[in-house]
């Protein structure tokens, strides 16, 4: 993945967070990749389709749950989900846009209910099973089926294009990031 990608400051890098603890080398280097995958969020944001405009203005970087390898600093690059002053929640709908959605059908709500749905079809009662859901105009609509959206991968497609330049950025971001720490916590004698 990284073929032909020169990482410069890296090294530097390296020597100074040798010098620091744990926590604080974990901190920094959280810092520098967030810094270093803004390319992604803007490619995935001009990516992402625009119908109100809430699942561009949803994606950003996610830390992720710790891992169980102490060396390991899980973060993403997705929709992120939370609830406005307002009452609104962010585009929870952007796992569906991109990995798209298979066709519905009505199906048993209960055991009983599947009980007599068998149970009827051997006697040779038919119930119509239908969806029912508010339409775009505000009434009531009754289905036999729902078609699945098309998957829409724009969050791979973003990554595809922009993986290069986040690579190449990170040992100058994690440099800068070194730099203002030390800069802030470090007086010069």
């Amino acid at each position: 993945m990284t073929g032909g990608i020169e990482i410069h400051g890296y090294a530097e890098a390296v020597r100074l967070m040798s010098q620091l603890t744990d926590q604080m080398q974990r901190t920094l280097v959280r810092q520098a990749l967030r810094r270093s995958a803004q390319p992604i969020v803007a490619t995935a944001r001009a990516r992402a389709p625009h119908r109100t405009g809430r699942l561009k203005r949803s994606i950003g970087i996610v830390s992720l749950r710790r891992d169980r390898v102490p060396t390991v600093i899980p973060m993403a690059v997705g929709p992120v989900f939370s609830v406005t002053k307002n009452g609104k929640a962010n585009a929870f709908y952007a796992r569906f846009v991109h990995d798209g959605t298979k066709e519905r059908k009505p199906y048993a709500v209960s055991r009983n209910s599947a009980r007599a749905d068998r149970r009827d079809a051997r006697r040779g009662i038919h119930r119509a099973r239908v969806l029912k859901f508010t339409g775009r105009e505000g009434g009531t609509v009754y289905t036999p089926t729902a078609r699945g959206m098309k998957p829409n991968p724009f969050l791979r497609k973003a990554f595809d294009l922009s993986s290069d330049v986040t690579v190449a950025n990170f040992g100058r971001e994690l440099e800068t990031v070194i730099a203002r720490f030390v800069n802030r916590n470090f007086r010069k004698l």
